[in-house]
């Protein structure tokens, strides 16, 4: 999957080389230079494809470089998880891709489904475009499987609700956002609204260390913190992981999973 991984993104960047092309073409079909000058403006427009390119062969040569090594499947349930790995996808919309430290596959979180009228306008608005309209994200197993899901509603104040496979209601999550500009506070609640964790990010970087109210630590993220040793696996500099909490029931590590991955689908927004 990680060789995937590399593979989808050189594969984002011809897409994206190929609609810039197109943009400077049109352009070039109104504004055609006819001076020297002019020429040197309008190569202003080839920095993006530039950076596009560099891109695509990045991606390329860290493809190359992990494509041979062997990635053992997953053997390990939600409860037994003790780490996640967590990487951004190519993709409409924030998706994300969860390992393990030594390249296993764990699942992916994704929209799961959204109103065709949303994809143009979120090559528009980008990252808005989950604040204005509202996503139903899941997170789908290695058999894409899915074992939960999670809607964001809210402008000032942010409620996550975060239902189980079958509809019911596992939790819900409130995040005040006017107060969320240096850290994002929030709490975690289980279904009948009793507290279960109370959540406190740093705005800029996204660390955060999640304690409940008897002292017992959820998970914690330190941002530019990864393993050196699994870096053979991790080409990117970007490689961010979180510990969880082994200890906890099913239905909590559900819902702390589903909290860290609304924590990450809005960290790629701010």
């Amino acid at each position: 999957m990680i060789a995937e991984m590399y593979q989808r993104r050189m594969k984002g960047t011809v897409v994206a080389a190929v609609a810039v092309l197109a943009i400077i073409a049109v352009w070039l079909l109104f504004n055609w230079p006819h001076s020297g000058k002019d020429w040197l403006e309008a190569s202003v427009l080839l920095l993006p494809l530039g950076f596009i390119i560099a891109v695509g062969f990045t991606s390329r040569h860290k493809y190359h470089q992990v494509k041979d090594i062997h990635v053992p499947e997953a053997v390990v349930t939600i409860t037994e998880l003790d780490h996640l790995v967590i990487k951004k996808d190519v993709g409409f919309f924030p998706q994300l891709l969860l390992f393990q430290k030594n390249g296993t596959f764990i699942g992916k979180v994704k929209p799961v489904r959204a109103p065709f009228w949303l994809y143009p306008l979120d090559l528009i608005l980008k990252e808005l475009t989950l604040l204005i309209f509202p996503v139903t994200y899941g997170f789908y197993t290695t058999e894409n499987q899915k074992l939960f899901t999670f809607r964001r509603k809210g402008l000032l104040n942010t409620t996550v609700m975060i239902y189980a496979e079958d509809g019911k209601t596992l939790g819900v999550y409130e995040q005040t956002d006017l107060k969320s500009l240096l850290t994002i506070k929030g709490t975690l609640y289980d279904p009948s609204g009793e507290k279960l964790l109370p959540v406190n990010v740093k705005g800029f970087s996204g660390d955060f260390r999640l304690k409940d109210e008897d002292g017992k630590q959820w998970a914690h993220f330190f941002n530019g913190y990864f393993p050196h040793e699994y870096t053979n696996l991790f080409r990117d500099i970007d490689n961010d992981i979180v510990d969880l909490a082994k200890n906890l029931a099913e239905k909590e590590k559900q819902l702390l999973i589903a909290l860290v991955s609304f924590l990450f689908v809005q960290k790629r927004q701010r």
